[in-house]
């Protein structure tokens, strides 16, 4: 039986004495154009479609898409804020010992950026996403942190000297030996933060929220404590000489001061009062036990506008020796 030439064969066939281009070189493979193999290639649900270029070449109609790690080099070009000239900063300059002194960086998502021992002195970050962030010895003096979210953040040693972190979020952030000297934690949320041995002198805590938090060894020397929550708080080994203990809740806080777990309970009195020599208090102060609070009165005197001063080793108190109880 005689064959019919295929589809393929006969359209070959007619374009090759029609079309003189088509006739290949000696030696040189036959060349189809991609329309012409488009049309004749059957067509699969999975078939990358191609589009044809001015040359008559082959070329993907798109690109493939995207992987995590494309998206995430095209985020590091993105600006997030600016620096202190006023051109943009990009996230790829979140790193290790970055110098971003002066930067605006408001309402930033730096979520757990490395900023490691990064200068970051006078930045902005009023409302920034910091959460789970690594500042360890970041130095952030003067810093704006007005309500940032810092939770779970590791501050370990971090310089926030003076900066202000009214209202900032620090659940759970690590702040242990931080520099804290006259920063402003007005109304921060410091609820089972860590601040073993850090140095809160002369800081602004009124109104913060301490339950729970680790404040073994740290330095609160006249720092502002007025009505502070210090519920269930560890305050071994704190110092709180000169602190406005006003209306502050120190209930069933480990008032251990000065490892009064060797004192015996002939000393602990005087350890008491030595160890919160100049603080204020008032009724309204809550102190963990009445052997706590008996102790501190008798080694308090009451000031004019009916605060009571705590006077250690019994000096410069009331003449008449009148202490009064909370």
């Amino acid at each position: 039986m005689r064959r019919h030439p295929s589809l393929l064969a006969q359209v070959i066939a007619v374009l090759s004495r029609r079309t003189p281009a088509f006739q290949p070189a000696r030696g040189q493979p036959r060349t189809f154009s991609g329309t012409l193999i488009l049309a004749l290639r059957p067509h699969h649900a999975n078939t990358t479609h191609q589009q044809t270029n001015t040359s008559g070449q082959l070329q993907p109609e798109s690109m493939a898409p995207a992987t995590d790690l494309d998206k995430a080099q095209t985020d590091n070009t993105q600006p997030i804020g600016q620096d202190s000239s006023g051109l943009p900063v990009l996230s790829s300059a979140l790193k290790p010992h970055s110098d971003l002194r002066g930067a605006n960086l408001a309402r930033a998502n730096l979520t757990g950026a490395n900023l490691t021992e990064a200068d970051l002195r006078g930045v902005d970050l009023t409302t920034a996403n910091l959460t789970g962030a690594n500042l360890t010895r970041a130095h952030l003096a003067g810093a704006n942190l007005a309500r940032a979210n810092l939770t779970g953040a590791d501050l370990i040693e971090t310089n926030l000297t003076g900066a202000d972190l009214t209202g900032a979020h620090l659940f759970g952030a690590d702040l242990t030996e931080a520099n804290l000297i006259e920063t402003n934690l007005t109304g921060a949320d410091l609820t089972g933060t860590n601040l073993t041995g850090a140095n809160l002198t002369e800081a602004d805590l009124r109104g913060v929220d301490l339950t729970t938090a680790n404040l073994t060894g740290a330095n609160l020397t006249r720092a502002h404590l007025a009505g502070v929550d210090l519920t269930g708080a560890n305050l071994i080994e704190t110092n709180l000489t000169g602190a406005d203990l006003t209306g502050t809740n120190l209930a069933r806080t480990r008032l251990t001061f000065v490892k009064l777990v060797d004192v015996g309970p002939a000393r602990f009195a005087d350890a008491v009062v030595d160890a919160l020599a100049g603080a204020r208090w008032s009724s309204t102060t809550i102190w963990p036990s009445q052997q706590a609070a008996d102790a501190v009165a008798q080694g308090s005197r009451l000031l004019e506008d009916g605060h009571h001063e705590v006077v250690g080793d019994g000096r410069d108190r009331d003449r008449d020796h009148q202490y009064v109880s909370s």
